[in-house]
């Protein structure tokens, strides 16, 4: 059998088409592929005119619909006969071609370039006898028109052509009976054989039945007396002879180089042998390229192969075998080698039983050796994937109730050859457990004609031991609508489920710890309430003491008491109001780790603003100069935000009272593509060796004679920072000012 031309690809195909002398095409699909020949007739190389869309809008321009249309229509009919049609090469001229085709997908069509029929002449004689006898003697149609294209005489054969009466086409002009030209491509046509005195062409008439037959019309125009002498010939019926001998040469020429196949034919006597056309250019030879004799053959044979050949051929010759077929290497032009078909049987023999002439065919079949490779190689492939993923395949024939199974499969469910495939030896292997639910979903996805998938247990039927699988499966539908088929997949997931159930014990011990972390958590945080609240209130009680008496003190004893104590008193009073003020502190620091976050759009320019005039109402004296950017604005809880800004701003503000003039900038930058907020300021700075220490609590870089502080604020700057998922930096120098930096993700 010779491979069909889809076992080729398109380039192979074109390859093949290369060597036709005829303007070949291969359409498959919607892609077109020229032959060297159509290249040459159409003027346009094969990446230009790809596709039909291509091909038809750039040789048929504004017609290319209606050709298109003719072409399909054409197709759906299985190509009944040739068309003629006009195509416009890329240079702009015309040309007139002939096109027959054949095929489905893909389809061959063959274009013949027609237009040097239309250069002949017809040379005319003027004598009125000699043209009466012409006329009347001639064995093809005969008319005479004036240069507007009116029929001024006919003879009878024309009439039996056209169909007309010699009185009606007497009354009729060239237009009337011109089918494939419009009115004014006639009159241009007159024109031009006006200026070149003759022409021959072929064209279509249409007769008084209305059909339309293909004419060869030549024509000579006599100046003396204006008019034009023109003899036509029907051609309906050879042109179909032709184009059906034309049709089957080509399919036969077209079919063998197609499936590259190759004719020969050996005399054994005389040691002659023909090798056809397709058979050179096989392996990459021009016809009569080597000689054709029986030894340059078996030279051209691959070693390992030449004596299985030769034998296959020497037995068919001898009688012993009517024919033979071989399968072997023949080495090409440029080395390399192809796998050929060889076939061939005895046409003659002598008396002997010898052979006279043998007949046969050489078909290239190396690229069906290739994919039976490939699908050697892909079925192994299969298979290897299978047994390293513990994937087994089946197919369940749903009518005669069986199912085959992949080696994979049979190792999965523990059975051989002579297990019962049905669906209750399937059953059979389901674990008891989900038997029930197997075949309630298995009749379920047959009877809905849905997926089939399912986890479940099976015993394998070997050892019985208990295995998980995972089963997936497709419906195929018979053409009643009934399912047929079910093809699908089983899985061996029995490691993948012990490791689920390890990660679900896993998962519960993690679920147990955290439910215990959540109540020491708990216990952790009723306890810091608890301080808290010892601290605001049992701590609180003693300082309001001691300020009160302290106050009593300064108020009523002043006078009587030494400056000594006074100076005394006045350390006590402010011990202890800083120490109400770190015990505010801590308490802030501490609600600011607890407090529930409520995030809202905060305008940071604005808060920043309102916070800069309440500073410049505490000291009004002051030289400081505020600069803050406009537009700032984040996603965070309203609250705490106000605070890290009058933390930050404060800090600005506390550290440039010594400044004369004082500046305090809040804006936004980028670092590192990120969107980064700071607070600058112009103030006592600080050394970064101890840069470390800032956001820590009761960490000061400044003692109190310097500038008050607990050493809280830059640590509830951090936690404010950190709770929205922030970071908090900075930099500085002694007496040179800091930056203090942060980012707000959500911002």
């Amino acid at each position: 059998m010779l491979p069909a031309p889809g076992n080729l690809s398109q380039e192979s195909i074109i390859a093949l088409l290369d060597s036709l002398p005829v303007a070949t095409l291969c359409i498959t699909g919607n892609h077109v592929g020229q032959n060297r020949a159509a290249e040459a007739l159409t003027g346009f190389a094969r990446d230009e005119v790809p596709t039909l869309d291509a091909w038809f809008r750039k040789l048929y321009g504004e017609a290319h619909a209606k050709f298109r249309q003719d072409y399909e229509a054409d197709r759906a009919a299985g190509f009944p006969a040739p068309r003629n049609v006009v195509i416009t090469r890329k240079d702009g001229s015309r040309r007139a071609v002939e096109i027959t085709a054949a095929g489905v997908d893909p389809v061959f069509c063959t274009l013949h370039d027609v237009t040097e029929r239309l250069d002949a002449e017809l040379q005319a004689r003027e004598s009125a006898s000699q043209y009466r006898t012409i006329k009347d003697t001639s064995m093809d149609g005969f008319l005479v028109a004036d240069e507007r294209g009116r029929i001024l005489e006919v003879n009878d054969l024309y009439c039996a052509i056209s169909g007309y009466g010699r009185g009606e086409l007497l009354n009729m002009a060239i237009g009337d009976i011109e089918a494939r030209e419009s009115p004014a491509e006639t009159q241009t046509h007159i024109r031009q054989v006006i200026d070149g005195g003759a022409g021959r062409f072929e064209s279509q008439h249409r007769r008084k039945d209305g059909r339309i037959i293909d004419v060869e019309v030549s024509t000579t125009y006599i100046p003396s007396t204006h008019r034009f002498v023109c003899f036509v010939r029907n051609l309906t019926e050879l042109k179909r002879k032709e184009e059906a001998l034309r049709e089957s040469e080509e399919r036969f020429h077209l079919a063998m180089d197609a499936a590259s196949v190759g004719l020969w034919d050996w005399s054994p006597a005389l040691d002659r042998v023909y090798f056809s056309p397709g058979y050179y250019r096989m392996l990459g030879y021009e016809p009569d390229e080597f000689p054709m004799a029986l030894q340059l053959w078996l030279e051209l044979i691959h070693p390992e192969d030449r004596d299985q050949a030769l034998a296959a051929n020497l037995a068919c010759t001898e009688g012993k075998i009517p024919a033979f077929q071989v399968e072997f290497r023949m080495r090409t032009k440029d080395g390399g080698w192809r796998w050929i078909l060889g076939r061939g049987s005895a046409v003659a023999r002598d008396a002997e039983g010898n052979a006279l002439r043998l007949i046969g065919t050489h078909v290239d079949i190396t690229e069906l050796k290739a994919a039976e490779e490939a699908l050697r190689q892909s079925e192994w492939l299969l298979r290897e994937c299978q047994r390293i993923a513990h994937v087994g395949t089946y197919d369940y024939n749903v009518l005669a109730d069986c199912w085959t199974s992949s080696p994979e499969l049979d190792l999965i469910f523990g059975i051989d050859k002579t297990f019962s495939r049905s669906s209750q030896g399937w059953l059979l292997l389901v674990h008891p457990d989900f038997r029930s639910k197997m075949e309630h979903h298995l009749a379920d996805a047959l009877f809905q004609k849905k997926w089939f998938d399912m986890e479940y247990k099976i015993v394998r039927a070997s050892d019985g031991i208990e295995r998980w699988v995972y089963g997936t499966g497709e419906i195929i539908v018979a053409p009643d609508g009934n399912p047929a088929r079910m093809i699908g997949t089983i899985q061996d997931i029995t490691d993948k489920k012990a490791t689920e159930e390890g990660l679900n014990r896993h998962n519960r011990e993690l679920d147990r710890r955290v439910m215990e972390r959540t109540v020491e958590l708990e216990t952790a945080i009723r306890e810091q309430e608890a301080f808290s609240y010892s601290v605001s209130h049992d701590l609180r009680a003693p300082l309001r003491h001691i300020n009160s008496f302290g106050a009593i003190l300064a108020e009523e004893y002043a006078r009587q008491l030494p400056v000594e104590a006074r100076q005394i008193l006045d350390r006590i009073r402010k011990a202890s109001a800083q120490m109400g003020q770190l015990i505010d502190d801590l308490l802030e620091l501490s609600r600011v780790g607890r407090a529930t976050l409520h995030h809202q759009k905060v305008n940071l320019s604005a808060k920043a603003a309102e916070i800069a005039a309440m500073l410049d109402e505490t000291e009004p004296a002051r030289d400081v100069e505020w600069v803050i950017a406009s537009g700032l604005r984040a996603s965070g809880d309203a609250t705490l935000l106000r605070q890290l800004l009058e933390n930050l701003l404060g800090n600005a503000w506390k550290y440039t009272a010594r400044t004369p003039h004082g500046r305090i900038e809040f804006g936004r930058t980028t670092v590192n593509g990120e969107k980064v907020y700071f607070v600058r300021d112009n103030g006592a700075g600080f050394d970064m060796a101890y840069v470390d220490k800032l956001f820590r609590p009761f960490q000061r870089l400044h003692t109190d004679e310097q500038f008050e502080g607990t050493g809280i604020g830059l640590a509830t700057v951090k936690r404010i920072i950190e709770r929205h998922g922030g970071r908090a930096w900075a930099t500085g120098d002694v007496d040179a000012g800091a930056t203090f930096y942060f980012t707000l993700p959500n911002a």
